[in-house]
């Protein structure tokens, strides 16, 4: 059997506390005493309920950095526009990987038949007799 595991409950929330914060897992983890990136993986592999916690402070932070979107474009001036363009796109980015079906792009997909309507599907009996 390995090593005892250095989670606690404490140190599981005061993780995902900094995360909701905005502070990013490796700022949190090159602080005196605090478990590597490898072991809060390792946490989040092994623990549901800091899985759960961890989930919900990236979405908390998520949700914080979404709003703050409009306080960025509200404060672009016409010299500072490219600037914060770039820091709009690359938060817009961000989020849309972190909340994809929150903040990513739509897509949707039409099936068209040789007459160019639309084709529907079901698939209450799609696959029968397989």
């Amino acid at each position: 059997m390995g090593r005892p595991s250095t989670y606690s409950s404490d140190r599981g929330k005061a993780i995902c506390w900094s995360l909701t914060e905005g502070e990013s897992l490796r700022t949190i983890c090159e602080q005196p005493n605090a478990p590597t990136r490898t072991t809060v993986y390792r946490w989040l592999e092994d623990n549901e309920e800091f899985r759960g916690q961890y989930t919900r402070a990236r979405e908390r932070y998520a949700e914080l950095e979404g709003e703050s979107l409009i306080a960025l474009a509200d404060a672009a001036t016409p010299q500072t526009v490219q600037v914060v363009k770039l820091q709009i796109d690359t938060r817009k980015w961000i989020l849309s990987k972190w909340l994809p079906k929150k903040y990513g792009e739509k897509t949707a997909l039409e099936l068209l038949g040789k007459d160019g309507r639309p084709i529907q599907i079901t698939f209450d009996n799609a696959f029968d007799g397989l």
